[in-house]
């Protein structure tokens, strides 16, 4: 990355340091933000576009001016709130990105990206849109968690989880369950494993094959619908157990979500 990109990160980063909100550790929260951004962005895809890397840094400039409850509750409401946050990030961004010397068609990729636009169609859109995500699980869903009831929590991950790519979900597999799921498991007084077990809202397809077919269900997996073997059908004299990651054994019990119910 040539001068320019360096100058205009350095002007980003600028306007992300006067945001008056501060986190524990007294940085300002969108610089922090903004960081977090890069660094996921880096783990996914060393090899980045520029115009990628400058859209993560800036997706949230000046994002405290724009407030959520200056807009009506409710589904329209939060729409157009995110449609003029996405439009003023743009536009400032294009003033900074100008003035460290990017020209037109550069700034106007940087801007579509800021602005989402033509997600699940465009690959660094939606690479950005995964950074996103990952960097709202292991980093904010904690906090997140504990001010929302179960109800709200599951749509949010449901909806989090469908924005996502194959690559992102798989990114967001490998986050430590003691940072996204353990807070929302304290949240809810559910035990972790219990609730990623029995708790739903999993998305997955369970199937059986013959011993003799695994390798060829195997082969069949792509990088849209991998597949996975995680166990075996034993008698059921044997019953459920499920090894955990120490190698323990444990009983699994019959759980699962019944929408009207809650959790059995």
């Amino acid at each position: 990355m040539g001068k320019r990109f360096e100058e205009a990160i350095a002007r980003f980063d600028a306007v992300h340091a006067e945001d008056p909100a501060r986190d524990a550790s007294g940085q300002p929260k969108e610089l922090v933000y903004a960081r977090r951004m890069s660094a996921w962005l880096e783990k996914l895809a060393p090899g980045a576009s520029e115009p990628l890397r400058l859209a993560a840094r800036c997706q949230h400039i000046r994002r405290w001016e724009i407030r959520r409850s200056d807009y009506a509750e409710g589904a329209t409401g939060y729409r157009k709130w995110r449609v003029d946050e996405a439009n003023s990030h743009a536009l400032l961004a294009k003033e900074i990105l100008e003035s460290a010397g990017f020209g037109a068609a550069e700034v106007q990729r940087v801007q579509a990206l800021v602005r989402k636009e033509k997600l699940k169609q465009d690959p660094d859109t939606q690479l950005l849109e995964d950074v996103g995500c990952l960097v709202f699980l292991e980093h904010y869903f904690g906090a997140f968690a504990r001010k929302h009831d179960e109800p709200t929590l599951l749509r949010i991950l449901r909806k989090t989880w469908a924005k996502m790519s194959p690559r992102g979900q798989q990114a967001a597999l490998g986050l430590e369950l003691s940072k996204p799921l353990r807070a929302y498991a304290a949240a809810v007084r559910r035990d972790p494993v219990d609730y990623a077990l029995g708790g739903g809202e999993d998305f997955e397809l369970l199937f059986t094959v013959p011993p003799t077919g695994l390798d060829r269900a195997i082969r069949l997996a792509t990088a849209e619908v991998p597949i996975t073997a995680i166990g075996r059908v034993l008698p059921r004299r044997a019953g459920l157990r499920v090894i955990d990651a120490s190698g323990a054994r444990r009983p699994l019990p019959v759980a699962g979500y019944e929408h009207f119910k809650g959790s059995t």
